[in-house]
């Protein structure tokens, strides 16, 4: 039962874009995390929760309608929090709530909506087509690229942005950008978590990387090789046992959490 799964090609879908996802959320969370961005996040699932919607009723492959809408609502989020004198956080709630609400009323108001709610709030991993593979592999290698081109710019603006060594407009530009490769990989995540647990993908791997106090390169290698394993470990455990993937990983993450809490709290106290 426990080796069958893989003779399944709709498992193995979801095990490359699991791995894929749950590598790239890992590798931008602690710029996100680490810079009091955490919301953007869950902000942002609201908003491709519209886009999704929309998506389904205009086209056959809606995950580019959300992907279009994601990318727009992250920057608009920046423009209010900057050009608006609107915290963050409030810019985020103001967009989020606004999208989500659209998104229910053109639901209530649509004949032709035949996408279950659910699999929107909850995700459907199973359902990973080739094409979602090929879009996620396509954001993965521009995320990389991004983070190793401007890594250092990233990293000053998370701990040193008055001394950034770029120009202000580069390094708003350089904001904007991050917000919206989020906002695309978020959509994807979304596809697999749904737009309920999405942001976990983001929090989770930097907060149980953080535990362990290293360097920000280890904190970002810790959190990529945890949200990897703890990605395919849920999808292994939660077919066979009939567990909603999605829930499992949120899970088994929060265990983690508490395990890295619990380990790096003993090991203070050892060394008193």
């Amino acid at each position: 039962m426990w080796t069958e799964i893989f003779s399944y090609n709709f498992m193995i879908f979801a095990f490359i874009i699991g791995g894929l996802v749950a590598f790239v959320t890992a590798l931008i969370s602690p710029f996100i995390v680490l810079n009091n961005q955490s919301m953007l996040a869950d902000g942002l699932a609201h908003t491709s929760f519209l886009g999704f919607v929309i998506g389904v009723i205009l086209v056959d492959q809606p995950i580019y309608i959300a992907l279009l809408i994601a990318a727009i609502a992250s920057v608009l989020i920046k423009f209010i929090a900057t050009k608006a004198s609107i915290n963050n956080d409030a810019a985020i709630g103001v967009i989020s709530s606004l999208s989500f609400a659209i998104g229910l009323i053109i639901i209530s108001l649509s004949s032709g909506f035949n996408v279950s709610i659910e699999s929107l709030m909850a995700g459907s991993l199973l359902t990973t087509t080739q094409n979602d593979i090929i879009i996620t592999s396509v954001l993965a290698v521009i995320t990389i690229a991004f983070v190793l081109i401007f890594y250092r710019h990233l990293y000053q603006n998370v701990f040193d942005k008055e001394n950034i060594v770029i120009s202000r407009k580069k390094a708003i530009l350089l904001d904007y950008s991050l917000s919206m490769i989020s906002a695309l990989i978020i959509v994807i995540g979304v596809k697999i978590v749904g737009a309920l647990l999405v942001s976990s993908l983001i929090i989770f791997p930097t907060l149980i990387a953080s535990q362990f106090k290293k360097s920000f390169k280890a904190t970002i290698i810790i959190s990529v090789i945890v949200s990897v394993v703890t990605m395919f470990v849920s999808i292994y455990i939660s077919y066979p046992l009939d567990l909603p993937s999605s829930s499992t990983l949120v899970v088994l993450n929060a265990l983690v959490l508490l395990a890295a809490y619990l380990f790096n709290l003993i090991k203070r106290r050892v060394k008193r």
